[in-house]
């Protein structure tokens, strides 16, 4: 079954879009992240890289960049929970990344997060096109 690829629509902005610049997005373990509280278990897929250099639905966020492991989307379900700028971590079974909310995933159900293609692979694995994750507020 082919992963739902989500890309980048406009949202409106519930929050001030505070970052820390760069990409954070990897070296986080799953340990140090039991500790923060958490959003529960996600489904976790990923965007395409057809959206590079796309605009991000979340005002202030940039263009998507299929690298950046630290670009996060919701669904609908999840919009008014998790506003844009949300600071987030999402691990799976390969690991962890430090990233925000940043774009909305219309297709997304329930309790689903799409992950830039570098999110997915430092979070799920190498070749992984979906997985679940835990998803942490911070």
């Amino acid at each position: 079954m082919a992963p739902l690829l989500c890309g980048p629509v406009a949202v409106p902005l519930a929050a001030p879009l505070e970052r820390g610049g760069g990409r954070e997005g990897e070296g986080v373990s799953a340990g140090a992240m039991q500790a923060m509280g958490g959003g529960g278990t996600w489904k976790a897929t990923y965007y395409d890289e057809s959206y590079n250099a796309q605009q991000l639905g979340c005002p202030g966020s940039g263009l998507y960049d299929s690298a950046n492991p630290a670009i996060v989307a919701v669904g609908p379900s999840h919009y008014l929970d998790t506003p844009c700028g949300t600071a987030l971590t999402v691990c799976g079974a390969a690991g962890c990344i430090a990233g925000w909310r940043e774009d909305a995933c219309v297709g997304c159900t329930g309790d689903w997060v799409d992950l830039s293609e570098k999110g997915i692979e430092v979070a799920c694995g190498v070749g992984v096109s979906t997985c679940l994750v835990s998803v942490t507020y911070r």
